[in-house]
């Protein structure tokens, strides 16, 4: 089910933040609603979204696919391990 909801923000072209630096500084800006999170990213940073979420007013998403998977259906030739709407 989250997968097929980060499909269709994809499709909708909803303007997506890529990149563990990015995401945390807009999370302490109050500028995240909804992040989605690779089943193989680092437990660090994995803690530290935990931690900003229950802080913070957004929702995380872990998804079932690893993060080479996140990069191609976000159609990127990059591995991604953390994106945010």
């Amino acid at each position: 089910m989250s997968l097929t909801k980060l499909k269709q923000l994809l499709k909708e072209n909803k303007e997506s933040m890529i990149g563990e630096n990015t995401i945390i500084k807009n999370i302490k800006l109050g500028k995240v609603k909804l992040v989605f999170l690779a089943n193989n990213c680092k437990t660090e940073l994995k803690e530290s979204l935990k931690y900003y979420a229950k802080q913070s007013n957004f929702e995380l998403i872990e998804l079932d696919i690893n993060a080479a998977e996140l990069g191609s259906t976000c159609k990127k030739q990059f591995s991604i391990s953390v994106i945010a709407y």
